[in-house]
Formats: structure tokens, sequence, C-alpha cells
């Protein structure tokens, strides 16, 4: 291995066994992949401004929201787990699913309380994430989770896949779907709409505020490039 430091975004890339699904192999990390590594390992996530990310609008109390850009490609839509929202989409007809990134066209056959967003400049979607009280992140893969993080700073309850660093992330603020199931997509769902009836809307933001800030990173990775210097 040409470098003296490894930085992830979490531990779950050095080494992690999906419970989730069966799609992939049975483990997955940089570990995994390469067995024997001796190479000092040090997980660093991302950091957030919540001055940067702050709700807006009027909150829809039946609105779910996801980002997938890409969602016109088949491997995207499973990737992400859209599959999965437009499967249980339909025993909520009084809700209604937003797929942000998603041109026109890009949902073969989706429900009609799915709804496809065309891209929105990034300096422009905290006004959806204020939009939407739930936020959706069914992915199969995902290295940290972005967007999930923006929508929470945005008040957002988040309900996610048990896969990464996701239900790290969301603590005791949201919900984690332990299996790729639509029956199990539909029971989380159902466990949040309860969940979210008189906690603190704040809990999701306060969770990324203290969990993420932005100088976690900013001091994080200055202090992992001394560390490697000293010890050239």
């Amino acid at each position: 291995m040409r470098c003296d430091r490894i930085i992830p975004l979490d531990a779950t890339l050095v080494y992690h066994a999906p419970t989730y699904h069966d799609i992939d192999g049975p483990a997955q990390g940089i570990k995994h992949f390469c067995a024997g590594i001796t190479t000092p390992i040090k997980p660093l996530g991302y950091g957030f401004d919540p001055e940067r990310w702050m709700p807006e609008g009027e909150r829809k109390p039946m609105r779910f929201l996801t980002v997938a850009s890409g969602a016109h490609q088949a491997y995207v839509r499973v990737l992400k787990g859209l599959d999965m929202i437009m499967a249980v989409a339909p025993r909520f007809p009084d809700a209604e699913f937003l797929v942000v990134g998603a041109r026109e066209g890009s949902l073969p056959d989706k429900p009609a309380n799915v709804i496809e967003v065309p891209f929105v400049p990034h300096h422009e979607i905290a006004a959806l994430y204020g939009s939407a009280t739930y936020y959706l992140q069914l992915s199969v893969s995902e290295g940290f989770g972005n967007a999930l993080c923006e929508a929470m700073l945005c008040g957002c309850v988040p309900i996610v896949s048990d896969t990464g660093a996701m239900p790290r992330i969301i603590g005791d603020t949201g919900v984690v779907v332990k299996r790729r199931a639509p029956d199990e997509v539909e029971a989380a769902i159902r466990v949040a709409i309860d969940f979210a009836v008189g906690r603190d809307p704040g809990a999701p933001r306060e969770r990324i505020s203290m969990q993420f800030p932005d100088r976690l990173r900013a001091t994080g990775l200055p202090s992992i490039v001394l560390d490697t210097i000293a010890d050239l």
C-alpha cells in the first residue's frame, strides 16, 4: 500500500457485514477486499454547517422525500431503494413520495403518489427538505449519507436502511429498516408516523449539529495529517 494513512468516512467502510440485503457478497470494506492490510486507518466523517441547512417553508405532514440522481437507470433504482419506495407507496394513498433528482419518466409504472422532481441546485434543496416531514434513504450501499444529514438538519424524521453509517447517524431520532422487503419498509414507515407524533421536531437537527458539526472535519483532517507527518 503506497500511503501512510487511510481516512474513510466511517468504520463501516473498513469492514461491514450487511444484513439488510443479500445482493452483494457477505462482507464489504477495505479489510475485506484487502485482507492483511497493515496501513493505519482512521475514519473521519463529514461535518455540516447548521446555519447552512435550516428548516424552510411549510412542512407537509405526509410528505416523504428522498434524493437520488440517476433514477432513470435501473441499477440506481435498486441502489437507492427507489424500487422499495414504489412498492410501498400505494399502501399510503394519503402520502406523497418525492424523488428529487428524477427527471420526468425516470420511474416506469410509478404509483400516482410518487412524484419525480428533476434536478434541484444544491443551494435550493433546503426548501424541499423543509417541506417534508420524513426523509427516506433505503439504499443497499451508502458510504455516509450527506443528503440524509442535510435533511435531518432541516427537521426531517429519518427512515433509513440498516446499511453503512446511517443507523449510527440517525441514532434514536428515526427508524431503521432491518431487511430489504416491502413489508419491512411499510412497517418502518408506520412506526415513523407514530414516532413523529409528540416528538421534539428539533431532535434530528440537534443530533447532526452535535455529532457531525462542520468543525469535525475542519479540525480532524489537519490533526490526522500532523500525526502522520510525526510518524514518518
